[in-house]
């Protein structure tokens, strides 16, 4: 027996559970060849779910899904968020004091204590000052002035000890550099620099 007979002749008990593919089978088989019916038959059935073996029992069709034709993947790739550069600040010009024609290269030794406790605005006219005052820039000076009070000056900016007499305890601390400048500091902003006899000369008020 020919496979084709064998297939017309069984075909019924094959595809009972789809009669009505049989239907459709045997009025389109008379316009193509076998092979060509068997194989529309077998992927028509394969469509609908089911194939049947010759013990006429139906089999699900496996489902072809792209999870099963790709390997799983387990891990999630990740990547790291891109951070944002933080900018370099740029650095602040520090404050400079220009030397003046009349500020004696002794006095410009003890620019960094004007610098530290006069206001930037300030440091030309204290170190005029200084230098008219102590033009050797001598910490140890001591002036003796002609007035009633037989007062003296003391240190870098000749600070009186009579009329400042309040802002010490002994006047051997006016010969401290540091203190002596924070100590005219501390005068200008009291009163200015009207206080040293040499600020009018200079032409500093």
């Amino acid at each position: 027996m020919s496979f084709s007979n064998f297939l017309r002749d069984n075909l019924l008990s094959i595809l009972h559970p789809a009669g009505a593919l049989y239907q459709t089978y045997q009025k389109a088989r008379q316009d193509m060849p076998i092979t060509q019916r068997i194989s529309n038959f077998l992927d028509q059935s394969a469509q609908r779910g089911y194939l049947t073996d010759l013990s006429g029992e139906s089999k699900p069709t496996p489902q072809l899904t792209l999870s099963n034709r790709l390997p799983s993947i387990s891990a999630t790739s990740t990547q790291a968020p891109l951070s944002t550069p933080t900018p370099t600040p740029t650095p602040t010009p520090e404050p400079t004091v220009s030397r003046a024609p009349d500020v004696t290269e002794g006095a410009w030794n003890w620019q960094d204590l004007v610098k530290k406790h006069f206001p930037p605005d300030q440091w030309a006219n204290a170190m005029r000052i200084m230098s008219a005052e102590n033009g050797a820039g001598n910490p140890n000076a001591i002036g003796q002035n002609s007035d009633r009070h037989r007062s003296k000056d003391y240190g870098l900016f000749q600070i009186n000890d009579y009329w400042q007499r309040d802002r010490f305890q002994d006047v051997n601390e006016l010969l401290d550099p540091e203190t002596n400048v924070r100590l005219a500091a501390e005068i200008w902003r009291d009163g200015g620099w009207g206080l040293w006899t040499t600020a009018k000369r200079l032409g500093i008020e």
